[in-house]
Formats: structure tokens, sequence, C-alpha cells
């Protein structure tokens, strides 16, 4: 079982077999052992049982759209490159919010970052999200974990979601 070298780890996320080695990403606190300012780690390993942890993949950058948090996402291959999507989160007023639990009332959107390196050390964030909102008019209990996928020529993503009231669902992209 994976573990961080330090502090509190939560949620793996984008698993994926990339350059001959293993990558895994996980939900992460660099500064202690309780929940919060999510981040995510990263570990390496050639054979799923010794694992090398690296340097902090995923940081919530002030002003961004995930500067509350880099939350749950998937890794996927294009052109050769690897592409995370992921659930970035930031504070926001109540009207606005997608997510209110547990005394945080956050607006969850789908962020984007492309590796720049074989290794996976280092991305590139596009400064808006690629899914700023839900549709119009939906009154949503979240709006995260990105699963995206190729098929033929398109690509499609769900995100899980609920409608306040009524229950869960999922949203489909193309």
């Amino acid at each position: 079982h994976l573990l961080p070298a330090a502090n509190w780890m939560n949620d793996p996320n984008a698993p994926i077999f990339f350059n001959n080695h293993y990558h895994m990403f996980y939900q992460y606190n660099p500064h202690g052992a309780y929940w919060g300012d999510m981040h995510w780690g990263h570990a390496v390993s050639p054979d799923m049982v010794h694992w090398k942890h690296l340097s902090v993949a995923q940081a919530p950058p002030p002003g961004g759209p995930d500067s509350e948090g880099c939350f749950s996402g998937t890794a996927v291959v294009q052109d050769d490159h690897v592409v995370i999507l992921y659930t970035g989160v930031r504070a926001v007023p109540e009207d606005q919010a997608t997510s209110k639990d547990d005394g945080h009332i956050f607006r969850e959107t789908q962020c984007l970052a492309v590796a720049n390196d074989s290794a996976l050390t280092t991305f590139t964030k596009p400064p808006q999200p690629v899914i700023a909102s839900p549709p119009p008019g939906m009154l949503v209990s979240g709006f995260r974990d990105p699963s995206p996928w190729r098929q033929g020529e398109w690509w499609y993503m769900t995100v899980g979601s609920g409608i306040v009231n009524q229950g869960g669902m999922v949203l489909l992209y193309q």
C-alpha cells in the first residue's frame, strides 16, 4: 500500500503507466497530517511494489480556479503527452457554489494540466478551467471527479454530480 513520505493523503488519482514506470498521484496535504490544503502528491515505481516519492505534482495557485485545492482526477495520454483532468475548487459566495459540505462552500470546475517532461515532474496549466460550470439552470450538489476516455475520433468525459434534494447523477461531455 502506497503511503506518503509524511502528512495526510486521500484518494489515489490518475494512476498511469508511462515511459516504463508506474505513476501514482494522490490527494495530499504537504503541511500537516489532516484534511486540507489539497495538493497532488506523486510517486513512481518500476514494479508497483517499490515506490519513490517525487515532488508535489499539482499545487493550488493563488487566484486560479483551483486556488483552494486540486481534487480528484484522471490521467490520459494524448499525442505522447500525459494530460491530467482534475477538479479544482475555490471558495465562492454560497449562490455560486457547487458543493456545500463540512463548512466548505466551493465552486468546482474541471481543470487541465499537461506534463512538460517524460518523468511527469512538471506540468503546465491553462489559466481557465476546461469546463467552468455544470450545465446552465441546474441546481447541482457536486460537480467533480472527471473521468475521460477516447472512443474513435472523440474524447468523452463523465463528471459526478447530483441535483439538490433529488439524488446523484453523472454528466456526460463530448
